[in-house]
């Protein structure tokens, strides 16, 4: 039944289903077996958005399956500037990853750690990693937002509007975990982040702000900037 589930899933592409075949394995860790609710768990979200295997292989640095999956989307109908939305959101997620694992508590992770001994020994730290972070956050909030009433009548009488504080939406898209119910997808976003350096991702997030001025400015195919931009992502290995 999980083989059925899995093949009508995934399709007849040989890569993709090897691909799936290896999240259900890591998901499953040491059980011995896969089942069709794991598949179900596991693979839903792949099925019903394309955008997410799309992201998933340039994370992976797969070049020749991210630009099939790039023609597959952009012929979906899906706006090129939505592509764009989903790549840069997973890049940041990557970078995020990538400088906790550099942190010192990013010592509990270990490229290769099972999906068992990451959700019972590096979660934990992970969320108190981004609770600390929250905590900072908020200090910093009351510094750039002080409850004066003073200066806040001060600022209506010369027509000024008052600043809006981050709202906890900012603070998550800052978290390495920011769905900690859901602990497989951040444990397959620490796996990605093992293949880039740190420097590396920052260059590349800057690249994507370089991709954002050519998808708006530019009247060239916005499939060339793509090209360009999914390229560098995969071409270059970190050491």
């Amino acid at each position: 039944q999980a083989f059925a589930m899995l093949y009508d899933m995934t399709g007849f592409d040989l890569r993709t289903f090897s691909n799936n075949l290896e999240k259900l394995v890591l998901y499953v860790g040491e059980r011995g077996d896969i089942r069709a609710e794991d598949v179900a768990k596991v693979l839903e979200r792949s099925k019903q958005d394309p955008i997410y295997e799309l992201t998933g292989a340039i994370s992976d640095r797969d070049p020749v399956l991210s630009m099939t999956l790039l023609d597959s989307v952009l012929q979906s109908g899906l706006h090129h500037l939505q592509v764009f939305t989903a790549i840069v959101n997973q890049m940041r997620k990557l970078l995020l990853a990538k400088v906790f694992i550099q942190s010192p508590q990013g010592r509990s992770w270990q490229p290769g750690i099972p999906y068992n001994a990451f959700t019972s020994r590096v979660l934990p730290v992970i969320k108190d990693y981004d609770q600390g972070l929250v905590t900072v956050l908020s200090q910093w909030e009351e510094g750039l937002y002080p409850e004066d009433s003073g200066v806040e009548n001060e600022n209506k009488k010369r027509g000024k509007q008052k600043k809006k504080k981050p709202d906890r939406k900012d603070k998550q898209d800052l978290m390495v975990a920011a769905n900690p119910k859901n602990p497989y997808p951040i444990y397959l976003t620490l796996k990605k982040a093992d293949k880039f350096g740190l420097e590396e991702l920052k260059s590349l997030y800057l690249e994507l702000g370089r991709t954002d001025i050519k998808l708006k400015r530019s009247v060239r195919n916005p499939r060339l900037a793509w090209e360009e931009t999914i390229f560098k992502i995969c071409g270059t290995k970190s050491n």
